[in-house]
């Protein structure tokens, strides 16, 4: 006779506390929540643009920040050099 007695594993237990970690519901391809309707091509594209308009000041502040960098950077080897 062996002594081989296997280890009991203790269960994990799952408590589901209400919260959600992600949205699964559009996986698998299931039908759209009633108010998840797409728009159509010209409210999209209105959408695009309003979303990139809203960009526009803060990209062109990080361009000219990245250009000031450069050339003091430039000017600062030029010397040194």
């Amino acid at each position: 006779m062996s002594n081989n007695k296997k280890k009991k594993r203790k269960k994990v237990t799952y408590i589901d506390d209400g919260r959600t970690l992600y949205d699964m519901s559009s996986v698998g391809g299931g039908r759209r929540p009633a108010g998840l309707e797409r728009g159509g091509c010209k409210e999209q594209i209105a959408t695009y643009l309003r979303a990139v308009r809203s960009m526009m000041i803060p990209m062109f502040i990080t361009i000219a920040a990245i250009c000031i960098v450069f050339l003091l950077l430039y000017i600062i080897f030029e010397i040194a050099a």
